[in-house]
Order: C-alpha cells, then structure tokens, then sequence
C-alpha cells in the first residue's frame, strides 16, 4: 500500500485540504496552485477521487480558476452567482441546507483559510490534510483552531499530514 492509499484509509468524512510552504505559507499571489511541488496534483487528485462531493467558495473557485470536477461540487456563497461557468449547487455554509448536502458523504473541502477556520469552528470539518514542506508542522503556529495530530507521512519530496478536531478521538 502506497503512502496515499494509507493516508485515504485515515480519512473521515468531511476532510480539509491545504498545502503549506515555509516560504510562502498556504498562498503564493494569493492562490495555492504554485505550492506543493511536482506531486501535489497526484494528492488532490487521490483526495478528489475518494470524495463523494467537492466544496469549496465561489471566492476559492475564481482565485482557483476551478475546472469542473467529475464529482458534484457545492459552491459556499452568500450571494447566488460568481464562478457562473461551474456547475454546482450553490448554498450559504450558514444554512441547514448546506449539513444536509454534506450528510453522510464524503466531503472534501478546498477552502481559504478564512472560510476553513469557521467551517472547523462550526464542525463541519473533522479532518485537515496538509500537503508540507518541512519534517515538522504545527497548523497552530499559522491559523487559530486547536488541532491533534493523527499521523504524519513522507510523500515524495515533502510530507503529507493529518490532523483533526480537538476532542474528536
């Protein structure tokens, strides 16, 4: 079993990814897409085929300029356009809609740090993925949620850790 496939097999439902690098934090120009090195595409690309529906922001998706993914997508807005060329649902991550959508599904999460803060917050995330280039990460240093770590691998030339929810295990 690869180092990916074992990571997948430690996945809850409802899973964060980030990637992280010392020089640039979780953005570079205010996008994540020039972060993670060479493999960072083979990770999102595993996460996004273990998920049963992608959620991100209309925000992420502009910065992001999504493409549409083969899974469905739920858009987290307050407003009802922005990212028009997707096709997703479109909910306020406020509204019981939005629990429902995501119930009992595998959800994988590619939010900014703002909306993933409070989706943390609020519990709607269980798990973080982040993709790091150091031997040691502590997400507490860089976003204010009280995390523990549940494991920590090599992948490739960089690291893959996972962390989840005080009071959670």
């Amino acid at each position: 079993m690869s180092n990916a496939e074992s990571l997948l097999a430690e996945l809850d439902n409802n899973v964060l990814l980030m990637v992280f690098e010392q020089q640039h934090g979780f953005t570079q120009d205010g996008k994540s897409e020039k972060l993670g090195g060479p493999h960072d595409r083979e990770l999102i690309v595993s996460l996004r085929n273990w998920a049963e529906i992608i959620v991100t922001t209309v925000k992420t998706a502009e910065a992001e300029s999504y493409r549409q993914p083969q899974k469905p997508l739920l858009l987290l807005t307050r407003h009802q356009s922005g990212a028009d060329w997707l096709k997703a649902k479109r909910l306020d991550w406020t509204q019981a809609d939005f629990k429902q959508a995501i119930s009992s599904k595998k959800a994988l999460f590619e939010t900014g740090m703002s909306s993933s803060r409070n989706l943390i917050e609020l519990g709607f995330i269980d798990q973080l993925v982040i993709h790091h280039d150091q031997p040691e990460f502590d997400p507490q240093q860089h976003m204010d949620v009280t995390l523990d770590i549940v494991s920590r691998v090599s992948y490739y030339d960089r690291y893959i850790s996972i962390f989840q929810r005080r009071g959670r295990g």
